[in-house]
């Protein structure tokens, strides 16, 4: 998923993001908790995106930015999250610089969380 983003991002003339692990670590913790179900960014026991990130510590520019999907294929998932404006915003967001990104299984398919966040305070 981060190369198909970051190969976006180069397409449309920007870097590519900074993978933080710690960013990746609690996206696959959302990712888990999607693919339990409810399909949702406010989720328990994390609240919103930045909430979570806030609670880990994490001091960056412009927290809280996610995209989530569930669909049978990370490409799939991707195409779908580029094809709605408001997820692609995300994806090409200038300002975000950092990325992390976890994908659980989800029935037939998989359950993917992206979480942006600008540079690090």
């Amino acid at each position: 998923m981060i190369q198909l983003i970051n190969q976006a991002r180069q397409n449309a003339g920007l870097p590519p993001y900074t993978i933080n692990h710690q960013l990746m670590q609690l996206a696959q913790e959302r990712a888990v908790a999607l693919a339990n179900g409810p399909f949702t960014s406010d989720m328990t026991p994390y609240g919103w995106p930045a909430q979570m990130e806030q609670a880990a510590g994490i001091a960056a520019q412009g927290m809280g930015a996610e995209n989530i999907a569930e669909a049978s294929s990370v490409t799939v998932a991707f195409n779908m999250l580029m094809a709605s404006p408001p997820h692609r915003a995300n994806i090409l967001d200038p300002n975000e610089t950092q990325i992390g990104v976890g994908v659980a299984p989800w029935g037939s398919g998989v359950a993917i969380s992206e979480l942006f966040i600008g540079p690090s305070l």
